[in-house]
């Protein structure tokens, strides 16, 4: 599955368990990212053991867009038992990755982040 645009591209590889995000999400409010947020649940929904959310190609995601994520990871938290391995990749040297996945842990405990 994927939704391409012009400045950003979600995909989700269901046998690798592998969503990615790509380019620069600046949609306008929580309605434009419903049909992520839905790919994302989707996805979550069909694995169940282990899913990877590959941040390193996301170059900018504004305000809705980082309440999509954390409604995502909310959803993961609530929808998953604690054995569920979540691992979300992001460069190191991307400063809002870093914030992000600091407060994405805050909501999911045992998500591994690593970072490339």
């Amino acid at each position: 599955m994927e939704i391409v645009a012009k400045k950003y591209r979600l995909t989700y590889d269901a046998p690798t368990a592998v969503v990615g995000c790509h380019g620069s999400l600046f949609l306008n409010g929580n309605k434009e990212y419903e049909p992520l947020l839905n790919l994302l649940k989707e996805a979550v929904d069909q694995q169940s053991e282990k899913l990877t959310f590959d941040l390193r190609g996301l170059e900018f995601l504004n305000s809705s867009g980082i309440n999509t994520i954390m409604q995502f990871v909310t959803y993961v938290a609530d929808t998953k038992p604690t054995h569920f391995e979540f691992i979300v990749l992001a460069s190191e040297s991307n400063l809002f990755h870093r914030k992000l996945s600091k407060n994405l842990q805050r909501l999911f405990a045992s998500l591994q982040v690593k970072f490339e």
